[in-house]
This record gives structure tokens, C-alpha cells and sequence, in this order.
């Protein structure tokens, strides 16, 4: 049963403030409880072999409390760095605060710390607690790692996390309020597009026929379309040959090898580098030839 703020008294005429939200966990009925309150259904105490009571019921209450008034655990070995910290506030301003602080009855933060440091952030005065008074000292300090650890046990199913992530993208909702950075986005979506179901096609791995041996000879300053890649042969030292090769792009990383580390058969001049851009013709398949064009 949840009440809701403007409820002040529920179906059994008890009273609550307003803006308390009260859940209540109530024992399995007995065999005999039942079989006086089924008898229109059909149901009697031989219709059930045994049955299991839980805890003795339990009122666990969403109440307010004031930010100061909230005592970090001291032993708590979680840490928050401010990054986190700010990204929970983020999203406590996009979806309001949706998950309340568990405390004991001292007003000991039990779990959610970050989310105290976070309403701190974002200015609140207030923010809803859960107070855990049927746990007792050593419980409490066992369910502060288990509320953290049991959450980092799950995975993901990386294909639908890439879905869900690109539907935000299309709908230009803003994908890092998820938690997952900019950098971790284009990783899953490239992981993805990379080991996509869809059948292999012969273009993906065609070799093009030659029938001028030159033509097979890359020279320093030709520059290869590759489906949406971009491959340049050049010299590292030479700026010249990131501007031909960027187009304008900025790069994301730049990777030089020392001639010392290359065989001589391996080097063309200068040094070996790769660079990965942020621009139009991004990580993608090649499908079809690849095309030269010389950057002079």
C-alpha cells in the first residue's frame, strides 16, 4: 500500500503527515485465516501442506528529512568521485530524486551517499529517507556492501544497451545522462555495428582485379577511400600529410611508432602513425573498391 501526499488517512482510518509515503510488508496468512475468509471461494485450511510466515509486519516509511541532519556511515568504503557526484545530481534534476536514502534510526546514511553529496549539489534542503530500524548494528554494516557489490554482480546484454542508447540518440534526448560517457557510447555503438548478425557480403572482403601491376604500387601522398576510412601514405613529420589526411577533422588520438621499433621492410619514411578522427566518415565497413586520390 503507498499513500500519497495529499492522503492524510488511509482505508484503515490511520493518520499520516502529509508528504509520508508509508509501505507496509504483511505476514502470510495462516491455513485457518484463510479458510475463514475463503469460504465463498472454495478455499479451506486442507487446501494448503504448509505454510511459511516471514518477519513480524514491517512499516517501512518514505519520510523527508533535512540534509544536515544525515550522518555519513564512517566505515563506508564506497567512493564518489566528484564526476559521479555531479552526474547523479544531473540526473536527480532531469528525473527528480526517485530512489530514497536508507538510514537507521540515528539518522545514519545506511545507503546512498552519493545521492546525499548529490542533493548537497543541486541545492536541496531536504530528501527522502527510509529509516531500516528492523536491522540491527551488524546488519547494517553488512547491507552497506551488499547494497553497492550486489548491483556491480550484474552485466549487460551489450546489444540492447546499444539499442536503447542509440534511440536516445535519436530522439536527442541526451544519452550521457544515462552515466555512460560520450567515449563509452561510440565504443558500445562501434562494437555493435562490428559484430552486427547480418550476413557477411562479398564486397566486405573482394579483392579488386589488376590488370596494370603499377596500378598496385601506393606512393607517398596517395590517399585511399576506404568505404568511409580514410588511409594515407605519407611521412608523420610532415604536417602536410595530417592535413590531407584529416580533411579539416580534429583527431581523437594519435598513435607514432619510432622507426626503431619497425622493421625496414616496414617503413615507407619517417614514421608509422594511425590516427582516429571525429568526422562524417567514421568507423564504418568497406563495401564495394576502394578509390586513390593523391594529395600532391
Amino acid at each position: 500500500m503507498r499513500e500519497w501526499p495529499n492522503q492524510k488517512v488511509n482505508c484503515c482510518g490511520q493518520a499520516h503527515l502529509p508528504g509520508e509515503y508509508r509501505l507496509i510488508a504483511e505476514p502470510l496468512p495462516s491455513p485457518q485465516d484463510l479458510g475463514k475468509r475463503g469460504d465463498h471461494l472454495g478455499i479451506t485450511p486442507s487446501s494448503f501442506s504448509k505454510v511459511e510466515h516471514p518477519m513480524t509486519r514491517q512499516h517501512l516509511t518514505i519520510v523527508d528529512v533535512v540534509v544536515s541532519q544525515l550522518r555519513p556511515y564512517p566505515k563506508n568504503a564506497r567512493t564518489h568521485s566528484k564526476k559521479q557526484i555531479r552526474q547523479i545530481a544531473d540526473s536527480i534534476t532531469r528525473f527528480g530524486f526517485t530512489n530514497p536514502v536508507l538510514i537507521s534510526d540515528d539518522n545514519e546514511i545506511i545507503a546512498g551517499h552519493g545521492r546525499v553529496e548529490a542533493a548537497k549539489l543541486v541545492g536541496r534542503k531536504n530528501v527522502p529517507t527510509v529509516r531500516l530500524s528492523h536491522l540491527d548494528a551488524a546488519q547494517r554494516r553488512a547491507y552497506v556492501l551488499a547494497d553497492n557489490k550486489l548491483a556491480l554482480n550484474a552485466g549487460w546484454d551489450c546489444e540492447v544497451l546499444a539499442i536503447e542508447l542509440q534511440a536516445l540518440i535519436d530522439l536527442d534526448f541526451g544519452a550521457e545522462i544515462t552515466g555512460f560517457s560520450l567515449a563509452e557510447i561510440d565504443l558500445l555503438l562501434d562494437e555493435a555495428r562490428e559484430s552486427s548478425p547480418d550476413p557477411r557480403h562479398e564486397a566486405d572482403d573482394e579483392v579488386p582485379p589488376f590488370t596494370d601491376p603499377r596500378l598496385a604500387t601506393t606512393r607517398p601522398g596517395d590517399l585511399w577511400q576506404l568505404g568511409r576510412h580514410r588511409l594515407l601514405c605519407g611521412d608523420a613529420r610532415h604536417r602536410q600529410g595530417f592535413d590531407c589526411l584529416l580533411d579539416g577533422a580534429c583527431a581523437d588520438l594519435v598513435s607514432p611508432t619510432r622507426p626503431t621499433t619497425l622493421r625496414s621492410t616496414d617503413m615507407c619514411a619517417g614514421l608509422a602513425v594511425s590516427a582516429t578522427a571525429s568526422s562524417p566518415w567514421g568507423p564504418a565497413r568497406c563495401r564495394g573498391r576502394p578509390s586513390r586520390a593523391s594529395c600532391g
